[in-house]
């Protein structure tokens, strides 16, 4: 399902967005953590997984991503911070074992699909 609206994520989740562009910058991917502060989450991932507080930055594809494809992992202090991607753009964020990012990625996406208002 494609989704018109989106929350930005340097204000439904400030720290992850500062981590974010902290751990790409120490990377020297300036080009990317450049796009963190316009970074909007389009959906969740829906796996179900108590641990997983993964999200999109774009309409979620369905197929392969093709060659212009890369996949970055991070190195956070806590959990693991996997990006992917597209085009140079980031279309996907994979946050694994941080519940205090899932707790509040489940409830900015609960409110992209009920029009209610996020978490500040």
């Amino acid at each position: 399902m494609f989704r018109t609206r989106t929350l930005p994520l340097s204000k439904a989740i400030r720290a992850l967005a500062v981590e974010l562009q902290d751990l790409l910058a120490k990377e020297n991917r300036d080009n990317l953590a450049a796009q963190v502060p316009s970074l909007e989450i389009v959906d969740r991932c829906r796996c179900g997984d108590d641990f997983c507080a993964a999200f999109y930055t774009q309409p979620q594809t369905h197929g392969p991503y093709g060659p212009s494809h890369e996949c970055i992992e991070l190195e956070p202090i806590e959990g693991m911070l996997i990006l992917e991607v597209i085009d140079p753009a980031i279309a996907y964020a994979e946050i694994l074992y941080r519940n205090e990012f899932g707790l509040l990625c489940s409830a900015c996406c609960c409110s992209l699909e009920s029009n209610a208002k996020f978490p500040t």
